[in-house]
């Protein structure tokens, strides 16, 4: 019987920050972030027949291995005005 390897899950988080100003200056500017996760994983150790399948129910019972890291780039979103508000109200009147 081959030997089985147990399944590897990379998990790399990628942080988007995104930063809005305001509509009216007298507002402050909004800051918000999340982290996006991206999957790796290494294929010649995953389940992809069902005959491997069969390998990884024999003893020893499965291990589903995951390793987590962040990533060192970043994101950055800047949202902001395509107009001055003093400029809609004058294009509207």
């Amino acid at each position: 019987m081959p030997t089985v390897q147990p399944p590897y899950v990379y998990i790399n988080l990628a942080k988007v920050i995104n930063e809005t100003e305001p509509l009216d200056s007298s507002d402050n500017t909004e800051y918000s972030g999340i982290q996006i996760p991206k999957f790796t994983t290494t294929n010649d150790v995953l389940f992809l027949t069902e005959n491997d399948d069969r390998l990884y129910h024999n003893d020893p019972p499965t291990i589903l291995t995951s390793h987590i890291s962040e990533l060192p780039q970043y994101i950055y979103n800047l949202q902001q005005l395509i107009a001055k508000k003093t400029e809609i109200i004058f294009k509207n009147i």
